[in-house]
């Protein structure tokens, strides 16, 4: 394999190196290629920075020794700062937190394209001190920036972002950041063992379900499905049956993960009356519901 990749990269140029000099590395650290890796990229600013990521990877040296994302490009540094966020995973606390903090920097870049870079790597890094910073860009003046921060409080799992996201939630006037935040309140509730905040999430979820727009009704259909809230069946039952278009669709979804008998009914239902997509998403509703979905 490792002469394969060897002989692979001496075809493959520019970033799709650094790529896969990051990657293969992030799939098993203890690959022996790096010396075969940093020898064939010949774009001078990919071998310095992948040269700095191996020896990250490897050592567990300090974060804050990693190579300055000033010298690549803005592609080039949207990939690394991805690559950084899975990086932080692997390294002690210290480190970790070093490596969040030089994240979190490109969350004020001029460049909108680093902003949004910034705000997902922190959420892949899953750790408790990127939350601060996704806090502020919450109330970035960019909705995407405002978006992939809210997927990645989300990621993160931790209920701190609670209180903030509902706020924006109930003043913003753009659907696909609502949407935004009613999938990062699913993930946070089907991650929190506290049931206090479990309430409080469902609460939203189900407000958003009966309340929301379109777009917003069918995000919430997924996280209820996802929290594995019983209470919802019904809520999903029905608009698993009478309701139209996407939202069928997604309550057909949420069916599936809540795993339930009781909407064996509705799911046989979508699955000889309907548009073809929807016969497809309720055959694999009825497959997620296992032997009791089998007569």
């Amino acid at each position: 394999c490792s002469s394969k990749l060897a002989r692979f990269l001496k075809c493959t140029r520019g970033e799709r190196r650094l790529d896969l000099a990051v990657w293969s590395h992030l799939v098993d650290p203890r690959w022996p290629a790096r010396g075969v890796i940093v020898s064939t990229l010949d774009d001078y600013k990919c071998s310095l920075y992948a040269s700095s990521i191996l020896q990250a990877l490897t050592q567990s040296t300090s974060a804050a020794r990693l190579s300055n994302l000033a010298v690549l490009s803005v592609d080039q540094s949207c990939a690394a700062l991805t690559s950084l966020g899975l990086l932080a995973r692997r390294l002690n606390d210290e480190a970790a937190n070093e490596l969040v903090e030089n994240i979190g920097r490109f969350l004020t870049s001029d460049v909108l394209r680093l902003c949004v870079a910034s705000a997902y790597a922190l959420g892949l890094t899953e750790h408790s001190c990127a939350e601060s910073y996704l806090l502020k860009a919450l109330s970035s003046q960019h909705q995407t920036v405002q978006e992939t921060a809210a997927q990645a409080l989300g990621q993160l799992g931790s209920g701190v972002a609670l209180e903030a996201m509902i706020e924006i939630y109930q003043s913003s006037r753009y659907s696909k950041l609502n949407c935004a935040i009613i999938e990062a309140l699913g993930r946070i509730g089907s991650r929190n063992s506290d049931a206090s905040i479990r309430e409080q999430v469902l609460v939203w979820l189900k407000r958003a379900f009966t309340r929301g727009t379109s777009l917003e009704r069918c995000a919430a259909a997924a996280a209820l499905g996802l929290m594995g809230d019983k209470q919802a069946l019904n809520l999903l039952i029905e608009t698993a049956t009478h309701a139209r278009g996407e939202l069928r669709a997604a309550s057909v979804r949420a069916l599936g993960v809540l795993g339930d008998s009781s909407a064996i009914p509705p799911l046989v239902a979508a699955l000889t009356d309907g548009l073809e997509s929807l016969r497809l998403e309720a055959s694999e509703a009825l497959i997620s519901l296992g032997p009791v979905a089998e007569p």
